[in-house]
């Protein structure tokens, strides 16, 4: 069964309208069986379960959770080093990245130019176990609806240090 744990680390709002486009995913995939919200105590050691970001990955791995699709949303050491300028926290993220990456039934990323720069960066191919689900604003789109000329073509921008 599929079960989707919602991470108290991330933007509610936006993270739980993803995690239901992947269930839905998974129902149109012929997995009929999805449970959504869980409680971790309710999860079998052999569900399936989304990961919304590298850090559950690795806290529900430990605690004997193998079977799981990680759902990268960003460049998490890139992202934190830029907030916090810690050199440490950037490396321990991009080992727990790494883990997370190499462990994963499954990953999504948000773009082809994520997942390329995440490859080449840790020298892992992910290409039997990856899907691109390009995020969207859906209150963009609707203001996109307005003025069209506005934007003319998508830009997405992935800032390295």
């Amino acid at each position: 069964m599929i079960k989707i744990v919602r991470s108290s680390s991330t933007n509610a709002e936006v993270t739980d309208y993803y995690l239901d486009v992947i269930a839905s995913l998974m129902e149109a995939c012929g997995e009929k069986k999805y449970e959504d919200d869980v409680d971790l105590k309710q999860c079998k050691m052999e569900d399936i379960i989304i990961a919304p970001t590298a850090v559950d990955f690795v806290k529900l791995y430990f605690k004997g959770y193998k079977n799981q699709i990680y759902w990268m949303q960003g460049i998490d050491a890139e992202e934190s080093y830029m907030r916090n300028g810690s050199k440490l926290r950037k490396y321990v993220l991009d080992v727990i990245t790494r883990f997370a990456m190499k462990r994963a039934m499954a990953i999504f990323y948000v773009s082809e130019e994520m997942k390329k720069y995440e490859e080449g960066k840790f020298g892992i191919s992910t290409d039997r176990k990856c899907f691109i689900m390009p995020c969207f604003n859906v209150s963009r789109i609707e203001a996109l609806q307005v003025d069209e000329r506005k934007y003319k073509k998508n830009i997405f921008t992935y800032v390295v240090l």
